[in-house]
């Protein structure tokens, strides 16, 4: 009888070392092929390769990104100059994120027209400069951060974002959401 265990034991032990053995090969390949990197990229746990390269530019300082913004920034500034103040686009801002902020009672309306009070190029540039980066929140608990055209994209519907888009466009505005 004992000997019986041990052959049917052994038996069990065999059959399953070539799973474990195909499970770490394929972990192996999906992780030399660069799927597995891929996948952390999309899911959001990495940063997408070409992502990483350009960062390590920048932190080199091979490319400076401020001074070629900047220069970028103030010749729209000149060529239209913004409808509003600093001030006034601050507060649009916050009534962005407030009417998006909240899931049970979202205001997505009321924040698709804040949106679209933008006049032209420089209006959007400061619009989304005075939107800074705000957290979503899932059960109380903040899971992402985002900018405005990231927050227009995750909270409000396509339907919506082809609205404002259209707007943008009747306008002469070439950002798009």
């Amino acid at each position: 009888m004992k000997g019986a265990q041990q052959r049917l034991s052994s038996l069990k032990m065999t059959s399953i070392i070539p799973f474990l053995v195909l499970a770490a090969g394929a972990f192996i390949v999906i992780i030399g092929l660069g799927i597995g990197k891929k996948l952390l990229a999309t899911l959001g746990l990495k940063k997408p390769p070409d992502e990483e390269a350009y960062d390590k530019l920048i932190e080199k300082g091979v490319i400076d990104i401020t001074k070629g913004a900047q220069k970028s920034i103030a010749d729209q500034y000149a060529k239209q100059p913004s409808t509003k103040t600093d001030a006034e686009w601050l507060v649009i801002a916050r009534k962005i994120a407030d009417d998006l902020h909240v899931h049970l009672d979202k205001n997505v309306e009321d924040a698709g027209l804040q949106i679209c009070r933008v006049q032209n190029d420089t209006d959007v540039f400061k619009l989304i400069q005075a939107f800074g980066e705000k957290s979503v929140y899932a059960f109380g608990i903040p899971y992402k951060t985002l900018n405005l055209p990231g927050m227009v994209q995750s909270e409000i519907s396509d339907d919506k974002i082809k609205k404002i888009n259209a707007n943008y466009a009747g306008k002469g505005i070439k950002f798009r959401y």
